[in-house]
């Protein structure tokens, strides 16, 4: 299988990973507080196969889990959901699933989007309420047109229910009540038949004292009894003043966070210093990761807010430090136990939206904005809310007014030992609040033995019918529909040439259609009659897999690709057919999406053919037996003075893959780099390229600047490599 990264480093993460790439089995990952799960989230969304998308319920969670919000995925609005169409609610509390049904009109790239959506990540899954997940069902449904739980997509759902819960406007639940259970996701009626598989990771990597860790144990499950309150009352020192720096006081609400830090800031007598961020693009107020204007000054303790994203490790989410000194923009922190001081630098938190690249159906991310700042806030003080996932090694707990289940818990376990937690106030049976229903299901936990077994069982018929999903021409075939309507309704050139064509197409993909049926029927049977000796049996199919994958790419090739791009380039000659032409362009890219996507299949984790090179250039276009066609059509588009972002337009290609073009034809004489890249310039790129032995593109760019384009490297070196 796929290689499993070193930083998943125990049976339960290994096994998770697998679970995620190897079955489309729905599962909910938890796990106590310093188990791992945001490193498993990071390492599973850059290493999948899957086309996924991550999601949180808050705008900050999902900035820092690296997505969106599912709000803004989804396009639902800021209510509730009741799972029936009562007339009797009041819409301005809750709204009916018939009605929810009038957000689900996409546009046309949502729609794809979702179409092609593998895998949904929910982070912060303790935070989602059963109503929005029973919502997320209906959207994928219906938009895929499949009434399979969540239209198909693995869900993985990821979070401490013993942290944070979701929050909920009285009036809303009086409503909400009379359909579910609880508030929580494990609730949602879609969940009740469909349960996820559940998995916990176990080894806690934030503690290490065994005596600590049965403490945080006992807390976190309400179990009275084993709860060694007078351990905890040794730490209980109401009226303890800090004699050294580093201590933060965890408090439940934010008026007292706030009071604390002011009041801090207000003894040093220092001058005050303002810090603005720096927005660009679109970025949510509600998702800011800090401050956007920070007011600090020399002495104030501060607490990071990221991990260093450099990947040096000079500070972690967490992370305790006191401003030594600022000289004009310049920030430099001290940390406890360290000589050097660090100059801070501006971090940078994306906001992104999803999008398929139309080139490789690939999801791939859209950065709409940025929110650049200092990775730090004020931290004589934060809330219990606010220090989730963060590591502390000296806290001050203020948890006598907790009001949520699990403040306690993720309190106490903010902290490395037990030896670093004061206590402002003595910890009650009262204090300690947890939901019975959160008990119950954590009950649910599957056992190493038990995914072991699932994901044996599972694997294979994964594998067979993600082939068998890669080689699905059906959204070609609809394609072709809509070209016949169009040649039928309007008036096209040589009209009954054009349906003679049209028809020999779709006799072509109905019959890839029908083999498709048959072979996964056969493949199916035989897998299903091979049960002990599965991994013998796998090989043989392996090979036929193979084989049917490059068959059905030669297929599509010769018999619909060539035919189509043909017919695309005599009738760019005629004129008032644009829109026509436009429709018989799209689908042309469509049938080379769809033979990238069979030759890059893969059968669980083992590649099926290396053969892409015998159909794509290195610009990722179709050039089988030397065909150039689609380079020359970008040829004839730049004839007629159309530029890069035009031509990108019109062809519904990205402007990088025209630049490649443009590369291509400069280098075989076809046009000028001069029409492109001034004489001067052309001079100093050609000086700079000269003096590197291996003249790549990035390196050629830091010695230029940012005076140069990469196009203009680019051009230039096409034209020197004549």
């Amino acid at each position: 299988m796929e290689s499993i990264p070193k930083s998943i480093t125990n049976i339960e993460q290994k096994l998770a990973f697998d679970l995620a790439n190897f079955t489309n089995k729905n599962l909910f990952i938890t796990g106590k507080a310093g188990t791992g799960k945001t490193t498993f989230l990071k390492e599973l969304k850059e290493k999948t196969q899957k086309r996924s998308i991550v999601v949180a319920p808050t705008g900050v969670a999902a900035i820092n889990a690296g997505g969106v919000t599912i709000h803004s995925l989804f396009g639902f609005p800021l209510t509730s959901f009741i799972p029936s169409d009562d007339n009797w609610i009041d819409r301005n509390i809750a709204i009916t699933k018939g009605e929810l049904h009038q957000h689900f009109r996409y546009n046309k790239d949502k729609q794809k989007l979702l179409l092609e959506l593998d895998l949904l990540i929910i982070d912060e899954v303790s935070m989602l309420r059963a109503d929005i997940l029973d919502a997320i069902n209906w959207a994928l449904q219906h938009t895929r047109r499949n009434p399979s739980p969540f239209g198909g997509v693995q869900i993985i759902m990821i979070g401490d229910m013993y942290q944070l819960p979701p929050v909920i406007k009285e009036v809303q639940w009086n409503i909400l009540k009379n359909y579910y259970k609880s508030l929580f996701f494990f609730d949602a009626l879609i969940l009740k038949d469909n349960p996820p598989v559940c998995i916990e990771f176990k080894k806690v990597y934030r503690q290490e004292d065994p005596i600590f860790i049965d403490l945080l144990n006992a807390v976190r499950y309400q179990d009275f009894d084993s709860i060694d309150f007078e351990l905890l009352h040794e730490r209980y020192n109401p009226d303890f003043i800090p004699k050294e720096s580093g201590y933060i006081t965890l408090t439940t609400h934010n008026y007292i966070a706030d009071s604390i830090n002011q009041k801090a800031l207000e003894k040093l007598n220092k001058p005050i210093k303002f810090f603005e961020a720096i927005i660009e693009g679109t970025f949510p107020e509600n998702s800011y990761p800090t401050e956007i204007e920070l007011v600090l000054k020399e002495g104030s303790q501060i607490m990071f807010i990221r991990n260093d994203s450099s990947g040096n490790k000079r500070y972690f989410n967490g992370k305790i430090g006191l401003i030594e000194k600022i000289e004009d923009s310049d920030i430099y922190v001290r940390f406890e136990n360290q000589k050097e001081l660090l100059l801070l630098e501006h971090e940078v938190w994306k906001n992104i939206k999803y999008t398929l690249n139309k080139e490789n159906g690939k999801i791939t991310e859209e950065e709409l904005g940025s929110f650049s700042q200092y990775p730090i806030r004020l931290a004589w003080a934060v809330t219990i809310h606010k220090s989730q996932g963060l590591t502390f090694d000296k806290v001050i707990i203020d948890a006598g007014k907790s009001f949520a289940s699990g403040q306690v818990y993720v309190a106490l376990s903010r902290c490395r030992t037990l030896e670093g937690i004061i206590l402002k106030s003595i910890i009650h049976n009262h204090n300690i609040i947890q939901d019975d229903k959160i008990n119950e299901f954590q009950k649910q936990m599957w056992n190493v033995r038990e995914l072991e077994n699932i994901l044996n069982e599972e694997k294979y018929i994964f594998g067979l019918e993600s082939l068998f999903k890669s080689l699905n021409i059906q959204n070609l075939i609809l394609d072709l529909q809509e070209w016949r309507k169009k040649t039928i309704e309007k008036n096209i050139p040589e009209k009954q040439q054009v349906l003679e064509l049209i028809t020999s197409i779709d006799e072509c993909l109905h019959s890839l259609q029908l083999i498709n049926k048959k072979f996964r029927n056969t493949l199916l049977a035989q897998l299903y009659e091979n049960t002990f000796d599965k991994n013998e049996h796998w090989d043989k199919i392996q090979k036929r897999a193979s084989k049917a994958v490059e068959y059905f790419a030669e297929e599509l090739f010769q018999k619909t690709w060539k035919p189509v791009i043909t017919h695309y380039l005599e009738y760019k000659k005629k004129s008032r057919i644009t829109q026509y032409l436009k429709l018989v362009n799209d689908f042309e890219g469509n049938i080379k999406l769809k033979i990238k996507s069979i030759l890059l299949t893969f059968l669980i984790d083992q590649r099926l053919t290396y053969k892409e090179s015998n159909f794509i250039s290195d610009e990722g276009n179709i050039s089988h037996i030397n065909t150039d066609n689609t380079v020359n059509i970008t040829y004839q588009l730049l004839q007629e003075g159309k530029n890069m972002a035009q031509i990108a337009k019109e062809r519904n290609l990205a402007v990088s893959t025209i630049s490649n073009h443009i590369s291509k034809l400069i280098s075989k004489n076809k046009i000028s780099v001069y029409d492109f890249v001034n004489k001067d310039k052309y001079a100093l790129i050609e000086n700079v390229i000269n003096k590197f032995d291996n003249p790549e593109l990035k390196k050629i760019k830091e010695a230029l600047g940012d005076d140069f384009s990469y196009d203009e490297i680019k051009f230039v070196r096409s034209h020197l490599s004549k």
